[in-house]
């Protein structure tokens, strides 16, 4: 606990440490601490980062739901015989509810599953790789490796496969 020193009860220094909490740029806050899952909630509501430490669950998060889970996938225009795909994991996850949707979508943003995707509650993060003509060129090196993965068998592959790697540079995400 930050206030180790303060002569407060534990659950007052807890209180004081959620009221530091809210008015922090960014804050941390113990998983099993009731005034950390409330923290949680209200700065979620106001958009601020936060996290909490101590791994698993938070415990208060069965009674009272503090956060919808980032799901994060990429995606293209060009991979359309994909597309009923993409729709049928969509459908799923709204259906189980407790999703944050965000598709890293690069191509034609005038597409049909652009347009599908914007109506589906996605959050599209519109990102063409800076080094995707570099991947395309490897290309005829990655089609050797077809026995580790189905998806070098064209750049269209290649591209969704790898486009991911850049989701941790994304701003978009970066409360993630």
């Amino acid at each position: 606990s930050v206030l180790v020193n303060l002569d407060l009860p534990r659950d007052q220094q807890a209180l004081v440490e959620y009221y530091i909490g809210l008015q922090a740029q960014k804050t941390i806050g113990n998983s099993v601490s009731s005034f950390t899952a409330l923290m949680l909630l209200e700065r979620q509501y106001s958009a601020q980062w936060a996290s909490y430490y101590n791994g698993g669950d938070v415990p208060l998060e069965i009674m009272v739901p503090l956060f919808k889970l980032p799901w994060v996938f990429a995606y293209n225009s060009w991979s359309t015989k994909n597309d009923y795909m993409v729709k049928a994991a969509v459908i799923s996850a709204t259906l189980v509810g407790n999703f944050e949707m965000f598709c890293l979508f690069s191509g034609n943003e005038n597409s049909d599953i652009h347009a599908w995707l914007q109506d589906h509650d996605v959050t599209i993060i519109v990102h063409n790789p800076t080094w995707m003509p570099d991947l395309v060129n490897l290309n005829d090196n990655a089609i050797k490796n077809l026995k580790h993965s189905h998806l070098y068998a064209d750049p269209e592959g290649l591209i969704g496969t790898f486009q991911r790697i850049d989701i941790p540079i994304l701003e978009e995400l970066k409360q993630y």
